[in-house]
């Protein structure tokens, strides 16, 4: 196929491809879309399945960078509130403590403290990824904190 060619077919495609999502969007079966379109129903279930990847793909991109700029405005919160949460502002500790969390469910962690209930401060904070936790790890954690009078900060 020559180069001229291979771009009028590689067009016709894309065309296709977007009337076929464009279709869909509206409620059209697949043989509809394959008739409207001019292609086999499995070609026209094809191209809205490879669409919808890509469309998948820029979402997950996107939502990637709007958790780095969560992230980012995150550290600098704390970065503002550290000093006072050092030096005992039980109101900037708590603040932090609540940084600490939105930051780790961002992030994909648990976060779980360990404390004294009465007095309401954590005395251990334990940061670990969901999907790296066993479910025995869970189970011996929950024991843990049952036994112990311990809170989950989540």
């Amino acid at each position: 196929m020559n180069p001229r060619t291979q771009n009028t077919a590689t067009l016709r495609t894309a065309e296709r491809k977007h009337k076929a999502i464009e279709l869909r969007r509206a409620g059209a079966t697949y043989d509809q879309i394959a008739r409207e379109i001019g292609v086999s129903r499995t070609r026209a279930h094809q191209y809205i399945k490879s669409e919808m990847l890509k469309l998948d793909a820029e979402m997950e991109e996107e939502a990637k960078v709007l958790r780095q700029l969560d992230l980012q405005r995150l550290d600098r919160l704390m970065s503002a509130l550290w000093a006072k949460a050092i030096n005992g502002s039980n109101t900037s500790i708590d603040r932090c403590l609540k940084i600490i969390e939105r930051r780790a469910r961002i992030a994909g962690y648990e976060v779980l403290m360990r404390g004294d209930e009465d007095a309401g401060t954590p005395t251990e904070v334990y940061i670990v990824r969901e999907d790296k936790f066993t479910e025995e790890q869970w189970t011996e954690l929950a024991q843990a904190q049952l036994r112990d009078g311990s809170t989950n900060g989540s």
